[in-house]
């Protein structure tokens, strides 16, 4: 995809785009290249007509906090999609359910589980290193057991009743 194209998209938002982003500024070890963009949707209408558009054509990198992530010092040939406060809501379903944005750190995810008397001990924690390893283990215990993903599908937490 041109810069021309990404430029005329960046015109018609009002959510953040930049371009040549140095990424030591998105991480807590201040350290990585650049990305040839930077995108930080402020609405979810933003990010959706964003995906539609470039999802398919362009390398795609969601980043989180920034405080777990190791960047190397070449140029990131694909835009960097950083999800700030307004993803980051948290609510209550019936059942004790948590709704999560997912912008919420895992401390605020926490902090709202005490809050609201959820808790107990946890059973276990599972950090899967692909897409497949988390389908394969939600197969196996999504059904029997309360099962939470913590960030944007990096951490499992399983906990008991």
């Amino acid at each position: 995809m041109t810069k021309d194209t990404l430029e005329r998209f960046s015109n018609k938002i009002n959510s953040k785009f930049l371009f040549d982003y140095d990424l030591k500024k998105s991480n807590w070890f201040n350290i990585g290249g650049k990305a040839k963009g930077y995108f930080k949707p402020d609405t979810l209408d933003d990010l959706v007509l964003f995906l539609k558009k470039f999802g398919g054509k362009e390398r795609v990198f969601v980043l989180g906090a920034g405080s777990n992530i190791l960047m190397t010092d070449k140029k990131f040939d694909g835009i960097v999609i950083k999800l700030g406060r307004n993803f980051s809501n948290l609510s209550l379903l019936p059942n004790k359910i948590i709704v999560a944005g997912s912008a919420v750190t895992d401390k605020k995810l926490s902090e709202f589980a005490m809050d609201n008397n959820i808790g107990g001990k946890a059973k276990g924690y599972f950090k899967p290193d692909t897409l497949d390893d988390l389908v394969l283990f939600l197969k196996k215990f999504g059904e029997k057991e309360r099962v939470f993903v913590l960030g944007a599908g990096s951490n499992i937490l399983i906990l008991c009743e």
